[in-house]
């Protein structure tokens, strides 16, 4: 990197992280969980290892890290993509702050463990009062589960920070990445140039747009539709086309989902009372709101999955092809790595 101009460090180093963050997305992918948004939040550990670049280029890096990890991700049309951008904002700019008070102070007015944890208590904040939009008000049960949880994610964050030291080490790490991509062996690795290939679609790209506008659409429908057994056949349609895609359907997630929206729902009463759990009064018209809510959700979840399968072809620059090559690497090192996750984890960061 020495021949390389201030700009283009800057730059390496948030190709770099972004594609950390993409790793890190994939990890939580494979990772249980029990409901939604309870996740460890490990992308956070590039956030913290950020912390030092100027403003400019820490909102450069949320930015890209936020947008391509949801396209990845598959929730680009659906709600969970705002929550995340706002969410992702909120709690890195509080951390970010909260940083930057302690260089101006010159003190150590807060640890990185307490910068950590109060940047994921920030984002469970966030993400509760955003769901409980289209939830209901009573989402606000897990409030306070999520905020312990954070105190747990925050500091185990923090801790993959300092144990696999991305600040001290980043240069290293970017140089190591940079000579392997030089190999014949690394070259021959598929293409990277474009996010997602699938073949049938590739030929035809006016087919593959036709099916974007299509899948924009339908998602916007699905929030003005009230019927559930429309909604049901656009449920069916979304899983044709993810299966068409080449995406499996995985049921587990579409149920935790539903248990958790159903219970936000049954929270509050509304209307004909069915029948009574204890003192919880379960509602005809909660019962309907729960169903109608998971139904619109598993739609978009499954365009939104559909989408990141469509061809997108990138016009070639030199930070996204960084940033792809630099996951390729990450990805390829991780999957070959033997061991639990956490091994896996140190393999790929191992500086030889």
């Amino acid at each position: 990197m020495k021949n390389l101009t201030k700009n283009q460090i800057l730059t390496e180093k948030i190709a770099f992280l972004t594609s950390l963050s993409l790793l890190f997305s994939y990890i939580e992918t494979i990772l249980p969980k029990f409901a939604p948004f309870f996740k460890l939040g490990l992308a956070n550990t590039i956030v913290i290892s950020a912390l030092n670049f100027n403003f400019q280029s820490f909102f450069v890096l949320i930015c890209t890290k936020t947008i391509i990890s949801s396209l990845f991700g598959g929730t680009l049309l659906s709600p969970f993509f705002v929550i995340s951008i706002c969410q992702s904002f909120l709690s890195s700019f509080a951390m970010f702050f909260l940083h930057k008070l302690n260089v101006l102070t010159k003190k150590r007015f807060c640890s990185t463990y307490g910068i950590s944890v109060f940047g994921a208590s920030i984002s469970s904040c966030v993400q509760i009062l955003l769901c409980s939009f289209y939830l209901g008000k009573g989402v606000f049960v897990f409030l306070a589960p999520m905020l312990i949880f954070g105190i747990f994610s925050g500091f185990f964050t923090a801790f993959l920070n300092e144990y696999l030291k991305f600040s001290e080490n980043m240069d290293l790490l970017i140089s190591k990445i940079s000579k392997t991509q030089q190999q014949p062996e690394f070259q021959k690795l598929p293409e990277s140039n474009k996010i997602f290939q699938k073949q049938k679609f590739s030929e035809n790209h006016k087919l593959s747009n036709f099916l974007i506008f299509c899948f924009v659409i339908l998602s916007f429908a699905t929030f003005l539709v009230k019927n559930i057994f429309v909604l049901c056949v656009f449920l069916i349609l979304a899983f044709t086309f993810q299966i068409i895609l080449g995406k499996k359907i995985k049921l587990l997630p579409h149920v935790f989902l539903w248990i958790f929206v159903i219970f936000c729902a049954i929270l509050v009463p509304n209307g004909e009372i069915l029948f009574k759990i204890g003192s919880l009064s379960i509602t005809k018209g909660a019962v309907f709101s729960g169903i109608t809510k998971s139904l619109r959700l598993s739609i978009v979840a499954s365009l939104s999955l559909s989408l990141c399968s469509m061809d997108f072809t990138i016009k070639k620059s030199f930070f996204f092809t960084k940033v792809m090559e630099d996951f390729r690497f990450l990805m390829q090192t991780f999957n070959e790595s033997d061991g639990n996750i956490f091994k896996k984890i140190k393999k790929t960061f191992e500086i030889e």
